[in-house]
This record gives structure tokens, C-alpha cells and sequence, in this order.
């Protein structure tokens, strides 16, 4: 299972591999690291190269608190299919508000929403399988539908603009 674990303005990408009797196998960022796993009070430790990492539910999901040696660190943690619904609805500039792009490969499996639609930010447009997940796409933005690009049924790409609001 792949991870995006962000800490600030870093940023890494943890590939778990194994987790069995106690033991984890990933890579962070490429490199191969195993650590034993235990849970103690709610708390899970992680015990990798003689140093310590205590991981505790804090703040608000996916937030962790993660406490070290050296002191507390906030971190926030994604899967892939999070990951890249954050990243497609991320605006770049002016336009990109404006359209609804697929985040990964999938099928389209509903059109919520029509050209003309008036439509609220937040309401679902799109709904794509990937990943044998179903994932609605909302709109970013209140305003109206100028133009529909996908199809029940349909195929789409990672970044493929499904809808354009105006």
C-alpha cells in the first residue's frame, strides 16, 4: 500500500510492503527500511535503527501526531486514490477551478449534472470507478455547467477533464 505522508512543506512516499509477526517492510522515498510494530496504550511503536517512533490519532483525520525523541511532529498522511483527488482538485490558475478532471484512470460511472445545471461547490458531477472504488467528483466552485466530456460507461485518463463550469 502506498502513502503520502507530508510534514510541512516535505514531502515523502511510504510503500508498505509487508506487515507480518511484528514486522514492517517499506520503502520510504526508495529506500528499504524494516521496523518492528508494536501497540502499547492506543499508541503504535515503531522500532527501526535503535530510535523510536510513537504514532497517535491526533487532530483531524488524516492528521497524525507523531512523537520522536527529538520532540512532537504533525503529519498528515494520504493513500494513492487521496492523494490524487487532492491533486486533481488542486487549482493552478484561473481556469482550473473551473473544470472537474479525473484523478486516476477509471470508468465513468454516473453524470450527475448537465450543461446549463446550476451547481453549489461541493456538489457531486461525476462519479468514476478506479481502483475498484467508486469516487464522486464535486464541483469546485459554485456556478453553472458549460460542458459535460464524460459517459457512462466511458474510460477516462488521469488529469482527462470530465466537466467545465462557468
Amino acid at each position: 500500500m502506498r502513502y503520502h505522508v507530508r510534514q510541512g512543506d516535505r514531502s515523502v512516499v511510504v510503500d508498505v510492503d509487508d506487515v507480518r509477526d511484528g514486522i514492517v517492510r517499506a520503502r520510504i522515498d526508495g529506500l528499504e527500511v524494516e521496523a518492528e510494530i508494536r501497540t502499547v496504550d492506543g499508541a503504535i511503536l515503531l522500532c527501526a535503527q535503535g530510535r523510536t517512533l510513537e504514532i497517535v490519532s491526533g487532530g483531524k483525520p488524516p492528521r497524525l501526531a507523531l512523537w520522536t525523541a527529538e520532540g512532537e511532529l504533525e503529519v498528515e498522511v494520504l493513500d494513492d486514490r487521496q492523494a490524487a483527488a487532492r491533486a486533481a482538485g488542486k487549482s493552478t490558475g484561473s481556469g482550473a477551478e473551473r473544470t472537474v478532471r479525473s484523478p486516476m484512470p477509471g470508468r465513468v460511472v454516473k453524470v450527475l449534472a448537465a450543461p446549463g445545471d446550476a451547481v453549489e461547490r461541493g456538489q457531486g458531477l461525476v462519479v468514476v470507478e478506479a481502483m475498484k472504488m467508486e469516487n464522486e467528483l464535486a464541483a469546485p466552485m459554485s456556478g453553472t455547467v458549460r460542458s459535460v466530456h464524460a459517459e457512462p460507461g466511458k474510460t477516462v485518463e488521469s488529469g482527462q477533464i470530465l466537466v467545465e463550469l462557468e
